[in-house]
Formats: C-alpha cells, structure tokens, sequence
C-alpha cells in the first residue's frame, strides 16, 4: 500500500494511453494468508499514440504468469519492476492479456 502524499493531476498534464482496456474479466482467490487472483484485460492500441509498449500498474504483487491471446509470453517480452508492467511488441492491434 502506498504511503506518501497524493500527487494532484491537472488536465493540462493529461496525455492520452497508448491502449485502451475494453474488459476486464477477473477471478479472485481469497486463500489463507494470500489472495490469487487471475485476470483477463481485452486490449485495443490507441492509433493516436505512437507508442507501441502496453504499461500497466499494479502495487505489491507477485506475477506468476502472463499470457498474450492465450500464447505464454516470453519472459524478453515483459519487464515487471517498480509496479509496472511493460510489454514491449511487436504486439497486434487487439489483444487479449491474461
């Protein structure tokens, strides 16, 4: 859980994502001690944005798989690290992340 001050954002600063998430399909596990929890993002790329990387957030979690329309990623493919995921392409137009 984040601890420091919120950051305001003004709409001057806005700039639009490279991707789009269309759905988001999840499925969560609450174990003892731990939660699992499995998603499945439907993405379409942004054509108004020259950037070809899917970023996404996430805090204190532990990746265990990533699969990109139902193909296991390679591990060259995604960086995890300081809460974001990057997926580097060549990746299609649409896409399913799971």
């Amino acid at each position: 859980m984040r601890t420091e001050t919120p950051v305001t954002r003004f709409l001057k600063d806005y700039t639009p994502p490279a991707w789009w998430i269309e759905s988001v399909d999840l499925h969560v596990a609450i174990r003892d001690g731990h939660t699992e929890v499995r998603s499945r993002l439907a993405c379409t790329r942004n054509p108004a944005v020259a950037s070809s990387a899917l970023i996404l957030n996430g805090e204190a979690l532990e990746l265990i798989s990533l699969a990109l329309n139902g193909a296991t990623l390679d591990p060259v493919r995604y960086i995890y690290a300081d809460d974001l995921l990057t997926i580097v392409g060549p990746l299609p137009d649409q896409c399913v992340l799971e």
